[in-house]
């Protein structure tokens, strides 16, 4: 996916309502990856806009992913343009 931002930064937001899924965003504090479940439902981060994005969903199913308030679903990687 690409997102079309003249900011240099975006949040990531990584979100289940009923599933299990192991996450995990390359270039952010999500790098090692996180579990979200009934439990723990939300993970944000914060990833610089310079470089492309890779988010890694163990199970796609079910995983809302929302960047700068945009959401997909399904397999997502993440391109930054200006233009």
């Amino acid at each position: 996916a690409r997102y079309k931002t003249s900011k240099e930064t975006a949040t990531v937001q990584l979100a289940v309502s009923d599933t299990t899924s192991w996450v995990s965003v390359s270039g952010s504090e999500l790098e090692g990856g996180v579990t979200l479940s009934a439990d723990n439902k939300n993970a944000k981060t914060t990833v610089s806009t310079k470089n492309p994005v890779t988010i890694t969903l163990g199970v796609v199913k079910g995983v809302i992913v929302t960047v700068d308030n945009q959401t997909q679903t399904g397999t997502v990687t993440l391109t930054f343009t200006t233009d």
